[in-house]
């Protein structure tokens, strides 16, 4: 990750975490991580980041942009957010509802739908022009533009 010049506080202290000279305690409560008040931003962290790349669409600043997360399911609900603040039309893409008749006996259709395991797309898919999406396959874990 880099850090821009002119915030060399902010550099400073990503360095100190790193190196584990600045301890973080986290309360606990229910099995809940309670962040240090410090660490919470107000600020619309989608529009913090990708600010005007949605008026311009601007595709190669979108994709030179992230915003890191550790569960799926807060990628998929980012990416959503993301993807609503895109101009265009969204197109929906479903999986397909067919497997064994064997297996279909054993697990609902609308469960297997609910599922989005590792290396797959959710089952509904929303795209539209110009967003950046990873896919499987092929081309197995390159962003691609969808044209």
């Amino acid at each position: 990750m880099r850090v821009i010049n002119c915030d060399k506080e902010f550099k400073q202290w990503l360095l100190k975490i790193g190196d584990g000279k600045y301890s973080i305690k986290f309360k606990m409560d229910n099995d809940i991580a309670l962040l240090p008040t410090e660490f919470l931003s107000t600020v619309d962290r989608i529009m913090e980041i990708y600010g005007d790349c949605f008026d311009n669409n601007n595709v190669n600043k979108l994709c030179e942009r992230f915003i890191p997360a550790r569960k799926k399911n807060d990628v998929l609900n980012i990416n959503n957010d993301i993807l609503n603040r895109m101009q265009g039309d969204v197109r929906e893409y479903l999986s397909v509802d067919s497997c064994q008749d064997d297996i279909k006996q054993m697990l609902p259709i609308e469960f297997l739908n609910s599922l989005t395991p590792n290396g797959l797309p959710p089952h509904k898919l929303r795209l539209k022009v110009g967003a950046a999406e990873i896919i499987s396959g092929k081309q197995f874990g390159k962003v691609i533009l969808i044209p």
